[in-house]
C-alpha cells in the first residue's frame, strides 16, 4: 500500500519584480522534480463559483493561462463542476470557495518518497480561495499598482502550487509565485492578458512538464522590482511633466520573455493623444531588446520630444517588437500604456 502525505501551501497577499531570469522553485525528491501525476481533471465548485458568474469567469481566465502554455505536456483538464460537498483527500481535485485564513490555500497529497526505487507524484491537490475575502473581479488596471485583493492572482498562484511550484520571495524572480501579492499587473496589453504565469513561472513549469511544441511570447510591463526593499512600483511615477519641444526626458519600463527561445526585438516609445498606445503614435524614443526564455528586465533610456510635435498632454506608452517580426501566440501583450503623461508647452 502507498504512504500519503498531504501538504499545505498559503498564499498571504503583496508583489516583487525581478531582472534575473529561471529563478523558479519546487519541490523535489531525490533530486528529482514532483509533478503531479494523478487524473489532471479538475472539479470546480458550482456552489462557490455559479456558472456564468464573475468570479467563475476569473477562475476560467486563469486555467485558460496555464492551460495555454505551449511548451508543457500538462493541462488542468477536462473542467468539470461539481455541486456537492467538497472534501479534502477524497482522490479529486477540486477547487471551492472556503472560510480560510489567508487569500487562498493549496492542499497537495503525495505518495511516499523512497530513496531507493520511485520518485514521487502529487496525486491530488485542491484549491480552496477564502470566501470571506472581499474580491476584486477582473483585471486590474494595466498600469496601477493598487493593492486590491485579485481573484485572479490569488488563483493563478495556487494553481501553480497544484503544478508543484513553490512559493518564491526571492528578489532575484519575475513570478506570481510571491507570496503577498496582492493584484498587480505584471503583463500589460489586453486585460486578458494580464495576470499571466510570469517569465519564471513559464520557465520552470516547461521544465517540469516539457514538451516539444514552440511558443514564442514577449511581453511588456509597467512594473519594476527594487532589489532592496523587493517591492513593485511603476516604472514611470503616476505625474505630468513639462518636456518642450526638443526637449529631452528619462523613459523607463520592463519586459520579459514568457517563450521557450531567445528573442531579439525593437523597442519604442510613444506618445499619444489618448490612452490607446498604438504604432500610429509619435516615436519618442528606441532601441533593441534582448531576452533569454524566462528572463525579465527593466531599462532606462532618453526620450526625445520631437519640434512638431503640437502642444498639448500626452500620454506614454511602451511598445514591444512594433513592426510585428516575431510570431508570436499573444500578440496584445506587447503593449504598455505608462503612468506619466507628458505636457508640450
Amino acid at each position: 500500500m502507498k504512504r500519503f502525505t498531504t501538504l499545505f501551501l498559503a498564499m498571504l497577499g503583496t508583489i516583487c519584480l525581478t531582472t534575473d531570469a529561471n529563478a523558479g522553485r519546487y519541490r523535489t525528491c531525490n533530486g528529482d522534480a514532483v509533478v503531479l501525476h494523478g487524473d489532471p481533471t479538475t472539479r470546480v465548485s458550482t456552489i462557490s463559483f455559479p456558472v456564468g458568474s464573475t468570479a467563475r469567469e476569473d477562475l476560467n481566465n486563469t486555467l485558460d493561462h496555464w492551460n495555454s502554455m505551449l511548451g508543457m505536456h500538462l493541462e488542468f483538464d477536462p473542467v468539470v463542476n461539481f455541486s456537492g460537498n467538497y472534501r479534502l483527500g477524497n482522490g479529486r481535485n477540486e477547487i471551492a470557495a472556503q472560510d480560510i485564513s489567508g487569500l487562498g490555500l493549496t492542499t497537495i497529497q503525495l505518495d511516499a518518497c523512497f530513496w531507493w526505487f520511485e520518485s514521487q507524484h502529487i496525486q491530488e491537490f485542491d484549491i480552496e480561495v477564502d470566501s470571506n475575502t472581499a474580491w476584486d473581479f477582473g483585471a486590474p488596471p494595466e498600469n496601477t499598482n493598487d493593492g486590491n485583493n485579485s481573484l485572479r492572482y490569488t488563483a493563478v498562484h495556487e494553481l501553480g502550487h497544484a503544478l508543484g511550484l513553490l512559493d518564491n520571495n526571492d528578489s532575484n524572480t519575475a513570478s506570481v509565485m510571491k507570496q503577498s501579492l496582492k493584484g498587480e499587473s505584471w503583463s500589460a496589453g489586453a486585460a486578458f492578458s494580464r495576470m499571466h504565469p510570469f517569465g519564471d513561472d513559464a520557465f520552470t513549469a516547461r521544465s517540469l512538464y516539457p514538451h516539444s511544441n514552440g511558443h514564442r511570447d514577449i511581453a511588456t510591463s509597467a512594473f519594476e522590482v527594487s532589489q532592496t526593499t523587493q517591492n513593485v512600483s511603476e516604472t514611470m511615477a503616476n505625474t505630468t511633466i513639462v518636456v518642450p519641444n526638443n526637449g529631452t526626458f528619462t523613459v523607463r519600463g520592463s519586459f520579459s520573455n514568457l517563450g521557450k527561445t531567445t528573442e531579439n526585438f525593437d523597442i519604442v516609445y510613444v506618445l499619444s493623444t489618448n490612452t490607446i498606445i498604438s504604432t500610429f503614435d509619435t516615436v519618442v524614443a528606441s532601441g533593441t531588446g534582448t531576452a533569454p526564455p524566462g528572463s525579465f528586465h527593466t531599462f532606462s533610456w532618453t526620450g526625445r520630444v520631437p519640434n512638431s510635435l503640437a502642444p498639448g498632454t500626452y500620454s506614454l506608452g511602451l511598445i514591444l517588437d512594433p513592426n510585428n517580426n516575431i510570431s508570436e501566440r499573444l500578440e496584445y501583450n506587447n503593449v504598455a500604456l505608462l503612468r506619466t503623461r507628458v505636457r508640450v508647452p
